[in-house]
């Protein structure tokens, strides 16, 4: 109530809320030239490809609509940026000694490339409904000469799915500069948070059949489900309670600074090691890498060339719910914690965070500046980073694990990697709200 009642944070809010109006609404805007009768009417891919831009970005890949690819294609521009600013590209590396300027240029040239990859993907989608399908969901473009669907149909598409993107990830920018939360976040947890009364319906309806059909070959009545309501909350509530420890966590790593070293040591003054730098992105990466395997073997293309004979393989590492599951559960698991140090190390770079600490005459209390600074924290960010990847990692498998183990026949799917997103952005968007009240607090003072 207490940041209701701030006038800066309230106009946050509804600002934040009327972009995801105007989110929504592209969402079920179908691309022209896309006949949205049948679209609607037919079943597409068996839900693999929905799975792989829809949870990234939160789009409606299924629909072709506008704003099908969400915001993955500026996420994976992101992420190339930043492995590019490690040291790869002496170019791009001196944007992080640029100060603003550097930020400037690492911003454009993400929502630059970010188009680019998004017109990529949409022109590969478009592509594969018709491929792999041959649905009769594209028309010709009006007045044209062509009576059969062709390239130029696909190029049209694709070119109002890719000005969805830019349009979105204008409208994220709008939300983390005026709004409340980070843009990007905010809007693939809202595509998640959309889809949450279809999964409930979905464990409602596994539970009854669960409850009919018996639990491992028991007779279970239907009063039995009352009971399965209340582990499946209370496993909800603690992974709840879990995910926002797990947010806020962090090391404190004691500093001082020169010019105070003959003063007692305040306890204010500290870098926090986060035990989850990476946030939210290594799930967000490790899903559609584990789906994109099983989308090929979908291909016509691929199939005839034999490497369907290697379906079985395939499936045997990623697919989380094949028969062999438990191989399946341990790549995605590594998967995670990879990604998550990986990441991590990248956000929170050491020899970064030792020259800033120097140039600011700080230091780590007994430890040597310099070298032994930067070995220091390459050692505590490390072992920081691999415990948050364990727990992220088992997160993320938990729901499918209690599925496969327990056999109950229960669908987990609103308990899984979406609410890890769904609590983690929330958590972010009311330490943003905080921020918001606490800096106009201080702008009064003067």
């Amino acid at each position: 109530m207490k940041l209701l009642k701030n006038k800066t944070t309230r106009s946050a809010i509804v600002f934040t809320l009327f972009i995801l109006v105007i989110y929504r609404i592209g969402f079920y805007t179908i691309s022209p030239i896309v006949d949205g009768g049948k679209i609607l009417a037919t079943p597409l891919l068996g839900g693999t490809l929905d799975t792989i831009f829809n949870f990234m970005g939160g789009g409606n890949i299924k629909l072709l609509s506008v704003f099908a690819l969400g915001v993955s294609p500026y996420i994976t521009a992101s992420i190339i940026i930043q492995l590019l600013e490690n040291d790869l590209v002496p170019s791009i590396s001196e944007w992080k000694h640029q100060g603003v300027d550097g930020q400037n240029k690492r911003q454009a040239w993400t929502k630059y490339l970010g188009i680019i990859l998004a017109f990529v993907q949409a022109l590969a989608i478009t592509l594969g409904f018709y491929l792999l399908k041959s649905l009769d969901v594209i028309r010709p473009i009006p007045f044209s000469d062509n009576s059969q669907v062709g390239l130029l149909e696909f190029v049209v598409i694709a070119l109002f799915m890719t000005a969805g993107t830019a349009i979105m990830i204008w409208l994220a920018d709008r939300i983390t500069e005026k709004g409340v939360g980070n843009g990007m976040s905010v809007m693939i947890m809202i595509g998640i948070v959309a889809r949450m009364p279809v999964e409930l319906q979905s464990i409602l309806q596994s539970i009854k059949d669960a409850a009919y059909n018996g639990v491992k070959g028991l007779d279970v009545e239907f009063s039995t489900t009352f009971l399965m309501w209340v582990l499946i909350g209370l496993i909800f509530v603690l992974l709840v309670i879990l995910i926002i420890y797990y947010t806020l966590a962090y090391r404190k790593i004691n500093i001082n600074y020169v010019k105070n070293s003959k003063s007692k040591l305040s306890k204010n003054n500290y870098i926090p090691i986060k035990l989850n730098p990476a946030g939210v992105i290594p799930v967000i990466f490790v899903v559609p890498l584990m789906q994109v395997p099983l989308l090929i073997l979908k291909l016509p293309t691929f199939a005839s060339n034999g490497i369907g004979k290697y379906e079985t393989i395939v499936r045997a590492i990623f697919d989380i719910n094949g028969n062999h599951w438990y191989v399946a559960i341990v790549v995605y698991f590594l998967l995670v914690v990879g990604f998550s140090i990986m990441y991590s190390y990248i956000q929170m770079n050491p020899e970064n965070m030792a020259e800033n600490l120097e140039k600011q005459s700080a230091y780590i209390v007994g430890i040597r500046p310099g070298k032994d600074t930067e070995e220091y924290l390459t050692n505590v960010i490390t072992k920081t980073t691999i415990y948050g990847g364990i727990v992220l990692g088992i997160l993320a498998i938990l729901p499918t694990l209690i599925e496969q183990v327990f056999n109950t026949g229960i669908r987990l799917n609103l308990i899984g990697t979406g609410l890890i997103i769904t609590v983690n952005v929330l958590v972010q968007t009311y330490q943003s709200m905080e921020n918001k009240t606490e800096a106009k607090t201080y702008k009064r003072l003067f």
